[in-house]
């Protein structure tokens, strides 16, 4: 529950703060291909922090600390989720007539709950169907 605060927390300050400054500095396009990178190259790091965790054979204080290194990449996950979503919906809706961005901008965040909802389910399932070694393979690709 503290991450997941944690990641809400800076994903604010970020939206607040920082987004506006990195779009006019890199532009919505570059900022998108690098959001794209960034969740890519977190997506393979959990994979491998998943089964450093998943190894932690010995004490509770072993496990507990790889643990943390999953809940600190999901916020940085959660940062470079924000960075490439915020990019791709200024791309999309300079795209559309401005009596239609409302409307787009109502299906991208559809979208985006659609995904919250579903990917924890998925994962769970994977985790309840084969164990932490799947989510981590499954992760990989």
């Amino acid at each position: 529950g503290f991450f997941m605060s944690a990641s809400s927390i800076a994903v604010a300050i970020l939206g607040a703060f920082g987004m506006a400054p990195l779009v006019g500095f890199f532009g919505p396009r570059r900022l998108a291909r690098y959001g794209l990178a960034a969740r890519a190259g977190l997506v393979l790091l959990f994979s491998v922090l998943v089964g450093y965790a998943a190894d932690a054979y010995g004490t509770e204080q072993a496990l507990a600390h790889r643990t943390t290194y999953v809940c600190h990449a999901s916020v940085l996950h959660a940062l470079a989720a924000h960075v490439l979503a915020t990019s791709l919906t200024t791309q999309t809706t300079g795209l559309v007539a401005a009596d239609e961005q409302g409307a787009l901008l109502g299906l991208e965040h559809a979208l985006f709950a659609g995904a919250r909802v579903v990917g924890p389910i998925m994962g769970t399932s994977l985790l309840a169907a084969g164990g932490v070694k799947t989510v981590a393979v499954v992760c990989a690709v």
